[in-house]
């Protein structure tokens, strides 16, 4: 199964993924680049090559309709992934907070998906494994892979809430494209407290 995705493949995707885990981004970036400062909510219609389409809802329940184009027309969906990312970047904040969450993805072909996933990012991003850890350093977070006997075991670490949920996403989401013979299921556990602690020699702060 090929790991590449059409314009509509990736923009349905992508647009799921800002409105679910991402809407006070969302929302961020309509105040900030989509001149809604008053805005009190805000959903991504729709994501094309050109740009991302808006609704923003402001005070007295007013609702505008915003277009926020790219720098240029995306090339790819992974340039327009790329573009989108941007303005999402844009508005996020690092706050200092190492945030951690772990899951644990029960299957039988554990080495085989910690081995797919670091060898697909090594491509774009430093990665580091063998048949039984990984570690893939993102720009966005980090994540730590072990394979055991009937489970691929997860931790991702980042140190804001958005950079957070890209890089649960991402993990995931390619993961879960990489499964051709077996239906898996990630679900993430956050853990609490943990500051700038290592966990399994993740670094999870400054």
């Amino acid at each position: 199964m090929s790991d590449e995705l059409t314009f509509e493949q990736a923009a349905h995707s992508l647009t799921d993924y800002l409105n679910d885990e991402l809407p006070r981004t969302v929302l961020e970036v309509s105040r900030k680049l989509g001149d809604a400062p008053d805005a009190q909510s805000a959903k991504v219609l729709g994501i094309d090559p050109s740009g991302v389409d808006l609704s923003i809802t402001g005070e007295n329940e007013l609702v505008k309709f915003v277009r926020i184009d790219f720098p240029h027309p995306a090339a790819d969906p992974n340039d327009m992934r790329g573009m989108l990312m941007g303005l999402v970047d844009s508005v996020d904040e690092a706050d200092g907070v190492g945030r951690v969450a772990t899951a644990r993805v029960e299957t039988p072909r554990a080495s085989r998906y910690l081995r797919a996933l670091c060898n697909h990012f090594d491509r774009k991003v430093q990665a580091e494994y063998d048949d039984n850890e990984g570690h893939i350093h993102f720009p966005f977070g980090e994540c730590e892979l072990r394979a055991e006997a009937d489970a691929l075991l997860i931790t991702v670490s980042a140190d804001s809430e958005v950079r957070m949920a890209r890089t649960r996403h991402v993990v995931a989401d390619h993961l879960l494209r990489f499964a051709q013979k077996e239906t898996l299921q990630v679900d993430w556990v956050t853990v609490e407290g943990i500051g700038a602690l290592e966990i399994g020699g993740l670094e999870t702060g400054d």
